[in-house]
């Protein structure tokens, strides 16, 4: 689809013009949809972006138009999510400063029906719903560094991108907030007697369940989540369930959000949800990174009878059915299991401190005089004896850099998170066991991963390579992989390929040709290996999107 089609959309305005006319020839290849302010790490450069201002202050509207003119996007298009909204001067005032072509969509009760339409131009149908779900966890990523973090505010994110009536309930069943995709107010009184009177008999035969439980009315059906934190249910989250163009209401997804849920309802409502924390919910406090102030961290820290500063680092062991077609929406790994590999886990790392979390047991390891190789050892025995006794499961580890205190011990976790995914996809089938310094240049890149130069580079090395072999079907990505992988020993890589050595010179010549550097430059190979580092991360990224 190219932008003049866009621009002639019904119910469209063009606020700005651009400073070139030309530009209204290119094609819209990537849409991003912006709600919030932050780092807006998922807008790239010649993005068309949807934004909503409604939720926002006009100081924060102009600093997210700011923040997008500095990324180089193509064109922004305003969509009226609660009402019509009168434009910000200022607002146009940059734009036209910047030539940047703005729009905006005039309905406000058809602005659903105009982006399903535009993505429909642009991308599969099949993969419309993946795409809208991946904007909204971007979203919500962003909303959670940001002053408007709040419970009110995660209604209407989901409500907006999954279109869908959303109700925010208390423990006692009192409706806080409710949302719904037009806005329109409660044209109904809910039956939350009778819901909760539902809820309290179906937790007589489940009570651990982490299930939805649906409810009906007015011949509508709704999933009822429940937020719960370690020791109660703090609030439940009700979502319909049927959508007449999506279909059903994805529940693994939701489960996914969930914790913002609680987390928001925690920050928010704090004189509602005093409750004495265990030792476990201050591990998972720090581990998530949720103490914003050190002087109540230190002072739980003390309460708990840890020291504040030593260095500590974090493993994860992470547990996967052989059998993926087993599924339920409790978590995977019974709780029995987690518990029986939890105390296997202590017995051989007795000193540690340990946590269930899902489908994996996470352990924050004081930094000792034993050797690195010594603890890796110790690993790989009890991943052996894990495989022995339960050959029914997967297991995996991601171990950490290591932290000298307390409040930096969330960027182990995060390390060790990083070290799963990223170690799974590069070495699944040579070891188990991934140590996030084998992985630091790939974090680095990671975090990197919306700067232009890198999505340069990449382009301009692998993405050309990788075209070429779609075409020519010539081998040059798994070459050059090899390559790379003998640390650019020829002999070795030529014997590791199984073809001769004249085929592999005649593959250089082609990689040579198709990037135009020559491969006998350490600046070549230096940026060949940073761009095979860049797939990596993006496999592993459209692996995630895929799989949700």
């Amino acid at each position: 689809m190219k932008l003049h089609c866009f621009a002639k959309t019904n119910h469209l305005t063009l606020l700005c013009h651009p400073s070139d006319s030309n530009i209204f020839q290119q094609d819209i290849r990537r849409i991003s949809v912006v709600t919030f302010p932050g780092n807006l790490f998922w807008v790239k450069e010649n993005d068309l972006v949807f934004i909503v201002l409604d939720l926002l202050s006009n100081e924060d509207r102009i600093k997210v138009f700011k923040s997008l003119i500095a990324k180089n996007i193509t064109a922004c298009c305003i969509l009226p999510y609660q009402n019509k909204i009168s434009m910000d001067k200022e607002i146009i005032k940059i734009c036209e400063e910047n030539k940047l072509p703005l729009f905006h969509f005039l309905k406000n009760d058809a602005y659903q029906a105009f982006l399903f339409q535009v993505l429909c131009e642009i991308m599969n149908k099949d993969n419309i719903l993946a795409f809208i779900k991946q904007q909204l966890r971007n979203n919500i990523v962003s909303l959670m560094n940001t002053n408007y973090f709040h419970a009110e505010n995660l209604i209407h994110l989901v409500s907006l991108f999954l279109q869908r009536e959303c109700y925010l309930l208390s423990k006692q069943f009192n409706l806080l907030y409710h949302c719904s995709p037009q806005q329109k107010k409660l044209s109904f009184d809910l039956p939350l007697k009778k819901w909760s009177q539902e809820l309290s008999d179906w937790y007589i035969d489940h009570p651990y369940a982490l299930d939805p439980i649906i409810f009906d009315h007015e011949e509508q059906e709704y999933y009822c989540f429940p937020l719960k934190t370690e020791k109660q249910v703090i609030g439940y989250l009700c979502i319909e369930k049927i959508h007449r163009q999506f279909g059903d209401l994805d529940p693994y997804f939701i489960i996914e959000i969930l914790s913002n849920f609680i987390l928001s309802m925690i920050n928010t409502s704090k004189n509602d949800l005093i409750h004495q924390k265990s030792i476990d919910e201050y591990l998972q406090n720090v581990l998530y990174g949720l103490f914003t102030d050190e002087t109540t961290l230190k002072r739980e820290t003390n309460y708990y009878h840890f020291d504040y500063y030593l260095n500590r680092y974090v493993w994860i062991l992470q547990i996967q059915q052989l059998n993926k077609k087993m599924q339920s929406f409790e978590n995977q790994v019974p709780n029995t299991i987690l518990s029986k590999i939890k105390d296997l886990a202590e017995e051989t790392f007795y000193q540690n401190s340990f946590l269930i979390e899902k489908s994996q047991i996470i352990s924050i390891h004081v930094k000792d005089e034993m050797p690195n190789e010594k603890i890796l050892t110790k690993l790989q025995m009890l991943l052996n004896n894990l495989e022995i006794q339960f050959p029914e499961y997967n297991f995996s580890i991601g171990i950490s850099r290591s932290y000298r205190d307390m409040y930096s011990l969330k960027y182990a976790y995060q390390d060790a998170t990083f070290s799963l995914i990223m170690g799974k996809i590069l070495f699944s089938t040579t070891k188990k066991i991934f140590s996030y310094d084998d992985l630091l240049i790939h974090h680095f890149l990671y975090q990197q991963i919306d700067n232009p130069i890198l999505d340069r580079l990449y382009m301009n090395t692998i993405q050309k390579i990788k075209i070429h072999d779609m075409e020519k079907q010539d081998h040059l990505y798994e070459t050059l992989n090899e390559i790379i992988y003998c640390d650019f020993n020829l002999t070795q890589a030529h014997d590791n390929l199984y073809i001769h050595r004249n085929t592999l010179y005649q593959r250089i010549k082609k990689i040579e040709k198709i990037i135009g550097l020559s491969m006998k430059s350490s600046e070549t190979k230096l940026l060949l290996q940073i761009g095979l580092k860049l797939d990596h991360i993006y496999n592993v990224i459209n692996q995630s999107t895929m799989a949700h």
